[in-house]
C-alpha cells in the first residue's frame, strides 16, 4: 500500500496526455502504410472511386482496402528512383515535384499496374508490373536512358534526353503496345490533347533554357498525331520576331483552341485548323502590348489592350467577343465565378459596383449606403463566391469596423456584421457562418448568434535556398505565410487546425476546442507533458466525411497520382456517433 497513491496519479497523467476531450468528435479508424519497418512511400493513388489505395514505397508496393482499412496485397520490390544533383536535386529532395513536372513512378488509374524507371543511369528503362501478381507485364525502352514518365488518358508517355536531342515514346496505357517514338533536337515541353489523340510540342529558341520545362516557353509550336507520329501542323503567326518566344500557353476546356502570347500580341488558334491564327489581339500603339488578363474556367479569354478589356467566349460558336470598360483611377476591377457558376466582371469603387455577366450580358449595379460623418469606406469586395458585395466602413474615432453586405441578386442590403470582411471570406452553405483564413489567424462570425471569434495560426517567413549550381536557378521568392491551416468538415459543424505543431478540432458554432488529434507513433511532448508536435503535417477530408491525416507533406488531388514526401502512413479518423 506504500505506493498506492501512484495508481490514480498515473491514471490522471495518462488521461491528460493520451486521452481525448470529453466531447470527442473523431475516433481513430485505423492506419495504412508499408508493412516493412522503416519503409516509406513517396507515391500513392486512390482508385475505384476512393475505395482502394496503392502506395509505392522504397521496398515494396501495398494495395489497401480503404473501406475496411485492410491490406489486400503487398509486393516486395525495390523502386530505384533517379534524382539529379545540384539545385534541381534540392527541389526533388524537398518533394516539390510539381515545379519540374517529372515523375519516376506511375500508377494505373484503374489499379491494374504500376510502372517505375529501373536500371543504371546509362540504361534506364521502364518496367510495368501487375499489382495483382507482381509479375512484369511490359518493358519500355528508348534509345537514351528514360528520364520521366506520365499517363495521359489512353497513352503512356516516356521521355529521354541526350545532349540536345530528346526522344518521346508513346505506348497504349492498357496494352503497352508501342504507338510511336518522336525525336526532337530542341525540345522544350509537350502537352497531350486527349480528346483528339494529338500532342502539342514546344520546340526551340527559348531565351531561358532552364525555365522552358517549367514555364513552357518555346520558339515554335507543332501538333503531332499520337498514333502515327505524323506532323499535323505548325502553329504560326505573321511578322514574328525571330529571337522572341511563345509563352502563357492555354488549351480551352473543350480542347478546341490553343492560346499563347508572343511579340506583345495574343494569338488564338483552332487546334484542328490550318495552323494560322483564328484571331489576334494586338495593340494599335507600338509602344504598348496586349496582355492575357485572365483565362476563366478554361473557356473565356480576357486580354488588356489599348486601355480596353476585350473578352472572348470560346463556349459560343462562333466565338463571341465583347469589350468591357476598364476601372477608373479611384477603383479596381476583377473577374469572379459566383455561387451560380456565372462568370462576372466587376468594377468596384468605394461606394458603387457594376457587375457584368459575361455569358448572358446582364448588368447588375450595386450602390452602397453613404457612410456617416464619422465613417470612411474601405476597399469593397465580393465574398462567398460572389453572393454578397461587402462594403467595410471604419469609424474614424475608434477605428472599429462594420461591414454592410449587399445581395448581388437583388442589389439590396441584406444585413451587416460588426467587423471587417475581406475578399477571401467564405460562407457556409446554410448561410450562418462567415469564415476567413488570413495571415496569422482564422476568423469566424456566427451570424445567428451575432458572435465573432478568432483562432490564431502560427506563421513564418521563408527564404530562397542558396546554391553553387549556376546552371539551374529555380524560381523562388521570400514570403511570409501560415505554418498552420484550417479545413472545415463536409457537414460544416467542425473545423480542424493542422500544421507543424498541434492538430485541434474546434466547434464552428462557438469556436471552442473540443478535441486534439495526434499520431501516437511520432507525437512529441514538452516538459509539461503537453503536445508540442502532433506528428501530423497535413490532412484532408474524404468524400464520405472521413478525415485522413499524413505525417509528411503530400499533394491533395484525389483524382491524380499523388506525391507524399517520405510518408510512413496515413491515419483515418471517423466521426463519433452524434
Amino acid at each position: 500500500m506504500k505506493y498506492f497513491w501512484t495508481i490514480p496519479l498515473t491514471f490522471l497523467i495518462f488521461c491528460s496526455v493520451f486521452g481525448q476531450n470529453a466531447q470527442s468528435v473523431y475516433k481513430k479508424k485505423g492506419r495504412i502504410g508499408m508493412p516493412i519497418a522503416g519503409d516509406k512511400f513517396s507515391y500513392y493513388r486512390f482508385v475505384e472511386g476512393g475505395k482502394k489505395a496503392i502506395l509505392v514505397g522504397e521496398m515494396g508496393v501495398a494495395t489497401w482496402d480503404l473501406e475496411n482499412l485492410k491490406m489486400l496485397k503487398y509486393l516486395p520490390y525495390n523502386v530505384q528512383e533517379y534524382y539529379p544533383v545540384g539545385a534541381k536535386g534540392m527541389i526533388y529532395s524537398l518533394g516539390i515535384l510539381a515545379l519540374v513536372k517529372e515523375s519516376f513512378v506511375e500508377i494505373d488509374p484503374n489499379g491494374k499496374w504500376f510502372a517505375a524507371i529501373e536500371g543504371k543511369k546509362e540504361e534506364r528503362k521502364v518496367i510495368a508490373r501487375s499489382l495483382q501478381t507482381g509479375e512484369k507485364i511490359a518493358e519500355l525502352a528508348l534509345p537514351y536512358p528514360i528520364k520521366s514518365i506520365s499517363v495521359e488518358g489512353d497513352y503512356f508517355i516516356a521521355s529521354a534526353k541526350e545532349k540536345d536531342n530528346t526522344k518521346i515514346g508513346v505506348w497504349d496505357s492498357q496494352t503497352f503496345a508501342q504507338k510511336t517514338v518522336f525525336s526532337f533536337d530542341d525540345y522544350k515541353w509537350h502537352r497531350v490533347v486527349k480528346n483528339s489523340g494529338k500532342i502539342l510540342i514546344g520546340l526551340g529558341n527559348s531565351k531561358f533554357p532552364w525555365l522552358s520545362g517549367i514555364a513552357q516557353r518555346s520558339g515554335n509550336l507543332a501538333l503531332f498525331d499520337l498514333q502515327t507520329g505524323k506532323l499535323e501542323k505548325q502553329f504560326t503567326a505573321p511578322n514574328m520576331l525571330e529571337n522572341d518566344f511563345f509563352y502563357e500557353f492555354q488549351v480551352t476546356k473543350d480542347e478546341k483552341y490553343l492560346i499563347a502570347r508572343r511579340d506583345k500580341r495574343v494569338f488564338v488558334w483552332e487546334i484542328n485548323g490550318d495552323g494560322s491564327p483564328k484571331l489576334e489581339v494586338a495593340p494599335t500603339n507600338p509602344k504598348s502590348k496586349a496582355e492575357i488578363s485572365e483565362i476563366i474556367d478554361e473557356k473565356i479569354l480576357t486580354a488588356r489592350v489599348d486601355n480596353k478589356l476585350r473578352v472572348f467566349n470560346f463556349a459560343d460558336s462562333p466565338v463571341r467577343e465583347s469589350t468591357l470598360p476598364t476601372f477608373s483611377e479611384k477603383g479596381y476591377s476583377y473577374f469572379l465565378k459566383d455561387h451560380k457558376d456565372r462568370i462576372l466582371y466587376a468594377i468596384l469603387s468605394k461606394n458603387e459596383s457594376v457587375l457584368f455577366d459575361l455569358e448572358s450580358g446582364k448588368i447588375i449595379t450595386l450602390k452602397a449606403n453613404p457612410p456617416t460623418e464619422n465613417e470612411r469606406i474601405k476597399d469593397t469586395s465580393f465574398i462567398a463566391k460572389g453572393k454578397y458585395w461587402a462594403v467595410p466602413k471604419q469609424n474614424k474615432a475608434d477605428k472599429s469596423y462594420r461591414t454592410e453586405l449587399y445581395n448581388t441578386e437583388t442589389g439590396k442590403l441584406d444585413f451587416e456584421v460588426p467587423y471587417e470582411l475581406g475578399s477571401d471570406t467564405d460562407l457556409t452553405t446554410d448561410g450562418n457562418y462567415f469564415y476567413t483564413e488570413k495571415l496569422g489567424g482564422f476568423y469566424v462570425w456566427n451570424r445567428q448568434a451575432n458572435r465573432y471569434y478568432q483562432i490564431r495560426l502560427k506563421f513564418s517567413t521563408t527564404s530562397c535556398p542558396s546554391s553553387n549550381d549556376t546552371s539551374y536557378s529555380p524560381p523562388c521568392s521570400s514570403e511570409t505565410s501560415n505554418d498552420e491551416h484550417i479545413k472545415l468538415s463536409p457537414d460544416e459543424r467542425y473545423f480542424v487546425k493542422f500544421g507543424k505543431n498541434e492538430t485541434i478540432v474546434y466547434e464552428i458554432e462557438t469556436g471552442k476546442e473540443v478535441q486534439q488529434l495526434f499520431d501516437p507513433e511520432s507525437v512529441k511532448y514538452d516538459k509539461f507533458s503537453k503536445i508540442k508536435d502532433s506528428g501530423i503535417w497535413q490532412l484532408r477530408f474524404m468524400q464520405d466525411g472521413t478525415l485522413t491525416t499524413a505525417d509528411s507533406y503530400h499533394s491533395n488531388d484525389n483524382n491524380e497520382m499523388n506525391y507524399c514526401h517520405n510518408c510512413r502512413s496515413f491515419t483515418f479518423w471517423e466521426r463519433e456517433n452524434d
